[in-house]
């Protein structure tokens, strides 16, 4: 008799710990869904910037982007290679929300806010990159070392078309020039 009812209470037990189980693996599904959903949200808000660079051990930056709105509504490309002279450009007033499309197709608010590698680097090369929106930023950077493939496309997808820009750009694009 005593063995009938331990019998019964494991099944009863085996079967709340398998609903309670269940429930378990459903909520942090939910909250994880629901996390990378709020932190895209602010993604969906207009893109007002983007910042790029790349860099070793000189002194001014091997390649440096910005994107960003002047005060009359023109966007500007600003770029540089292996040196302090900026030449900003007019860029295609659609540029900022190709970025932006760009930047949520490969989901890069998932990038870390930071990548280092395990290795003691004296010196070296380090990237930064921010996308700055009106509901919130996306700032990521590393020090020899990147995010995974998909990520780092991303950026790749991104820098790529700032070159096609800069490499089909005229004298008559040429809107100004600075020094970093």
């Amino acid at each position: 008799m005593i063995f009938l009812e331990i019998m019964y209470i494991c099944r009863k037990t085996t079967r709340v710990m398998k609903t309670l189980m269940a429930f378990s693996m459903l909520t942090t599904l939910f909250a994880a869904l629901s996390c990378d959903s709020a932190a895209a949200r602010f993604t969906e808000s207009k893109l007002l910037s983007y910042n790029y660079s790349y860099s070793g051990t000189m002194a001014h930056p091997i390649t440096w982007y910005r994107v960003d709105t002047d005060e009359n509504g023109t966007v500007r490309l600003s770029w540089s290679k292996y040196g302090p002279d900026i030449t900003v450009l007019r860029a295609p007033q659609d540029l900022l929300d190709r970025i932006a499309q760009m930047a949520r197709d490969s989901k890069l608010h998932k990038l870390k806010e930071n990548y280092r590698t395990r290795l003691n680097v004296l010196d070296g090369y380090s990237w930064h990159l921010e996308l700055r929106y009106e509901e919130g930023k996306i700032y990521s950077g590393g020090y020899h070392s990147w995010p995974n493939a998909k990520l780092r496309g991303g950026i790749e997808a991104i820098n790529a078309c700032l070159e096609e820009i800069i490499q089909n750009a005229t004298e008559a694009d040429v809107i100004g020039h600075e020094t970093h």
